[in-house]
């Protein structure tokens, strides 16, 4: 992915709390998204006819995917940071 590139402040452009607001809108829906992945993953109950090392297999992709999320909400996060802290 492409690094997130820090917006300007300036008299003409959106307000540093409303970029910040923005970006704290997204995080809150991540985590949202983090905590509904969590409860849909996979369960062994749901595998227990399945060939061997398939619920494993189920578990790592699903890891996988909800880590992608992870990775994306801290790069929110800290991008949400440093336009607070940006002058």
């Amino acid at each position: 992915m492409k690094p997130l590139v820090l917006p300007r402040i300036n008299l003409n452009g959106t307000s540093r709390e409303c970029l910040v607001e923005q970006q704290c809108s997204v995080l809150h829906v991540l985590r949202s998204l983090l905590t509904v992945m969590s409860d849909a993953s996979p369960n062994g109950r749901d595998y227990q006819t399945a060939p061997m090392g398939t619920f494993t297999k189920a578990q790592e992709a699903w890891r996988e995917r909800w880590q992608m999320i992870e990775d994306l909400r801290r790069e929110i996060e800290e991008h949400a940071l440093a336009i607070q802290d940006s002058k």
